[in-house]
């Protein structure tokens, strides 16, 4: 029996391996038919590291966040993917990847690279794709070339 995932959820960061994730989960939600979910998580926990973080840099980085999301979901969409969801949230990725986003938008498969992180923000949160292969209720699929 071949598996079919119909809702595909990529978790971007603006990372390199991020972008391969991306388009492997293009590929995968041309291949079903699927929906594809794009999100974006601002990390609260770093947001509470960082001091200097003011109203007006949040604003910036939702903005830049937001135009990142817009542009991932026009290229699927001229590669032909017909449904296009995204979701740009505040949270802790861990839980919002893992749990609470794949139940609300009933995602049987999450896509994701296999880091994103530098060092520091490593030491500080640990590994989100880490975390998200051990508590995902569904598959999970670490990408880790651009092959």
């Amino acid at each position: 029996m071949l598996l079919e995932y119909r809702n595909v959820l990529v978790a971007v960061d603006g990372s390199p391996q991020a972008e391969r994730a991306f388009h492997k989960a293009v590929a995968i939600a041309l291949r079903n038919q699927s929906r594809l979910v794009i999100a974006h998580i601002l990390n609260q926990s770093l947001m509470q590291h960082t001091t200097l973080l003011t109203q007006n840099i949040y604003e910036q980085l939702e903005t830049e966040a937001q135009n990142m999301l817009n542009d991932y979901a026009e290229h699927a969409r001229q590669q032909g993917v017909g449904e296009v969801d995204l979701i740009l949230q505040t949270g802790n990725p861990k839980q919002l990847l893992s749990e609470d986003i794949p139940q609300r938008e009933n995602i049987n498969l999450i896509v994701l690279g296999a880091t994103g992180l530098n060092a520091l923000e490593r030491m500080l949160v640990g590994s989100s794709s880490e975390y998200i292969v051990q508590h995902a209720q569904t598959d999970v699929l670490v990408v880790r070339s651009g092959a």
